[in-house]
């Protein structure tokens, strides 16, 4: 590796981040929306199980795992919209 790195303008180094966060974002959202989705499932069926013994541990189980999911998923939804409130503010503050 005798290459020397090539210097590069803020808004250059600005616009490839941003390409390389979109990708990363469509990449995993690949993988994550069915995982969770495939995790709220066994959730409900943990959950349904659980009634239908009688199992207040395991409904509680069930419960605990559909809500996880479901706050992973509005998360991962969410923190696109967070990081855009803070960046808008962190403007407004300069």
């Amino acid at each position: 590796m005798t290459e020397t790195i090539q210097p590069v303008s803020p808004a250059e180094f600005g616009t490839k981040i941003s390409n390389m966060l979109v990708t990363l974002t469509q990449t995993v959202s690949s993988f994550i929306v069915p995982l969770a989705t495939l995790a709220m499932l066994i959730s409900v069926i943990v959950f349904i199980t659980g009634s239908v013994v009688h199992s207040k541990v395991v409904r509680k189980t069930g419960a605990v795992g559909f809500f996880s999911a479901a706050g992973g998923l509005l998360l991962f939804y969410g923190i696109p919209l967070i990081m855009g409130v803070l960046a808008n503010m962190s403007r407004a503050l300069k």
